[in-house]
């Protein structure tokens, strides 16, 4: 019919235009409106093109997937990672669930509420080009099961996002060995930062060895004369 043609026409121009955004440099808030329109009534190619731009916009945007990542890395991992909506107030996950898999921002954004020990809460947003969960999902990497979630996390807009299961990630090492290595190295460097903010946030009074060489006193010199 007419409308069906038509459609098609729309989702055949929002992907020429990715293509022209992939040249000029992908910018999230151009990119997802044309994506949703493709994956919403693109056939299967489109709508996986449409995923890949929107990992690849995503991860330009801080190198979220880590420094190592090549197109073609990026394009496995818009393939073999799920990825889901969420409207606005939706959780992604609860405190107190199992740990399955880490979920990276593609769109949107998402805040982390933690509950602290005082019964206070902690609340922090990430947006697109962030993960969220890895502490806990790196644990469960390294123990080979997944333990309970510290944290509740939720869309604080309409936000798309990205889950990597354990399971994947061990897929992709034995697969991929080059790819899962990086990512894994990566996920690993992102809970040692998130892990050295909180230890200064929660210390403040701290210092960093620079702020400490620079606060010890000058070495006395050696005297000349025998004791």
């Amino acid at each position: 019919c007419v409308g069906s043609k038509l459609m098609r026409i729309f989702v055949q121009c929002a992907l020429d235009r990715l293509h022209s955004e992939q040249v000029r440099g992908l910018r999230p808030e151009r990119v997802s409106p044309l994506c949703e329109l493709v994956l919403d009534d693109g056939g299967a190619s489109t709508r996986k093109e449409a995923v890949f731009c929107m990992f690849k916009a995503a991860h330009a945007l801080r190198r979220g997937m880590g420094p190592e990542m090549t197109e073609a890395h990026l394009r496995t991992l818009s393939e073999v990672m799920h990825t889901f909506q969420k409207d606005a107030g939706q959780d992604i996950y609860c405190e107190g669930e199992l740990t399955r898999c880490a979920y990276f921002v593609l769109d949107g954004a998402v805040v982390v509420e933690r509950r602290l020990p005082s019964g206070k809460y902690d609340r922090g947003a990430r947006r697109a080009g962030f993960w969220v969960g890895l502490e806990e999902f790196v644990d469960a990497v390294a123990r080979g099961c997944g333990g309970a979630r510290r944290a509740r996390v939720c869309a604080s807009s309409p936000a798309r996002v990205a889950a990597l299961s354990v399971s994947q990630l061990a897929s992709l090492q034995a697969s991929a060995p080059e790819l899962g290595r990086a990512l894994l190295t990566h996920l690993v460097s992102e809970v040692l930062v998130e892990r050295t903010h909180k230890i200064r946030a929660e210390t403040p009074n701290a210092f960093s060895e620079a702020e400490l060489d620079a606060r010890a006193p000058a070495p006395t010199p050696a005297s000349s004369q025998a004791p």
